[in-house]
């Protein structure tokens, strides 16, 4: 049975080693305090610098989005300008070219048309002279042309218009066409070509290339 005196010795031994105990966990507790302190600083520190790499992200979107609206409005803008220009001028384009084609389409109206009264006028003309190469023919024969009587005369109102066309002939040294007497003195060409092949045949008119000129 152990003595007094070492059963006091265990105690002290004991309350010794709870005491150091005591002091080692409040050194672990201090040391586990400063950990968690300086651990929940550090993770402030990282929210606090990932709050603002984020806040710098979201201004830097915001301006990227900014300019590329800006931009990308600025093109439509241009883009669409060009479009409208471009259409103007091809609405231009065709308006020109149909009022061309118009112009055209009527000059080579006019043009057939005129054509086709030289060809008509020469036709009158080949007429004529056949019926002049016809009459010296029966002359040489010693026939009367048909449709005549010698000694004919032609009536006043022809004589009258035979004369006034001599007379613009006459002011018109560079001639004057088949049509242009037509439409001086309004008379139909079967009429016109009659003046005209009386004048011819009295050598005060002479016909060069569809002109008639006062000789």
């Amino acid at each position: 049975m152990p003595t007094r005196e070492e059963m006091h010795s265990l105690t002290q031994g004991i309350i010794s080693s709870y005491e150091a105990r005591v002091v080692g966990i409040a050194s672990i507790r201090e040391a586990a305090q400063l950990v968690c302190q300086a651990t929940q600083l550090e993770l402030s520190e990282l929210n606090a610098a990932h709050q603002a790499m984020a806040n710098e992200q979201r201004a830097t979107l915001a301006k990227g989005r900014a300019y590329l609206a800006s931009n990308v409005g600025n093109q439509l803008k241009e883009l669409d300008g060009a479009h409208q220009a471009m259409a103007h001028q091809q609405r231009a384009d065709l308006s020109k070219g149909r009022v061309d084609l118009a112009v055209g389409e009527v000059g080579r109206k006019s043009g057939v048309n005129d054509w086709m009264k030289d060809v008509a006028t020469a036709h009158a003309a080949a007429h004529d002279e056949w019926q002049k190469l016809a009459a010296a023919m029966q002359a040489k024969r010693g026939v009367p042309a048909a449709g005549k009587k010698a000694g004919a005369k032609v009536g006043p109102e022809f004589g009258d218009l035979r004369d006034k066309v001599f007379a613009y002939l006459a002011d018109h040294p560079d001639g004057a066409r088949m049509t242009e007497l037509e439409k001086e003195f309004g008379v139909a060409r079967i009429q016109m070509a009659k003046v005209v092949r009386h004048l011819t045949d009295e050598n005060k008119v002479a016909k060069r290339d569809l002109v008639y000129f006062a000789i």
